[in-house]
């Protein structure tokens, strides 16, 4: 099962790589893109469905452009749901890569990074905790509002693993969101 699952991660993971390089040099309608140093911050409020189980999420982004149209991101999260095993509330923490393409007032892109999730679980008056590491691949666009103001959309797919409760638990699963950001 593990090996079936990283032949689509490593496709994604190949997709975004192609998207990188021509975005570096892309422009938009008015010969501008995301230029090299601007910055942004970014929440985001959706849905998450990890290990089978579905419940909100909220996170905060800040962002840099370290190369025409190409960011580095770290977010920090929170969501909270509830398993078979118990109930659990989870801060993730996620360091991430983002390249897209200007198109007008849209930002398509592709994004991809490591996690780190901190995880409190409580089962029955007991209660565990974790550290978990993973991976994430995705994509989303954004719409320009104004110079300084935009909205959109993200998805992306997180591959991890946690241990509770003397167990190991699957937390693999999606996360779409909705952005409003803002440049400076």
């Amino acid at each position: 099962m593990e090996s079936t699952a990283r032949f689509p991660a490593t496709s994604l993971v190949l997709a975004f790589c192609m998207i990188l390089a021509p975005a570096i040099f892309a422009r938009d309608a008015m010969g501008e893109g995301r230029p090299k140093g601007e910055s942004y911050f970014k929440l985001q409020a959706g849905a998450v469905t990890s290990g089978g189980e579905t419940d909100w999420s909220i996170n905060g982004v800040y962002g840099r452009y370290i190369l025409n149209n190409v960011a580095l991101e770290g977010s920090v999260g929170y969501y909270s749901a509830d398993y078979s095993y118990g109930e659990q509330t989870v801060w993730p923490v996620s360091f991430s890569i983002k390249a897209g393409i200007p198109l007008d007032r849209f930002f398509p892109y592709g994004i991809a990074g490591v996690d780190v999730h901190f995880i409190d679980a409580d089962q029955d008056g007991r209660s565990d905790s974790d550290t978990a590491t993973g991976y994430h691949v995705g994509g989303g666009v954004e719409f320009s509002l104004s110079r300084n103001v935009y909205a959109g959309f993200e998805y992306r797919y997180t591959f991890m693993e946690t241990t509770l409760f003397g167990e190991e638990h699957d937390l693999d699963g999606g996360e779409g969101a909705f952005t409003l950001g803002f440049r400076f």
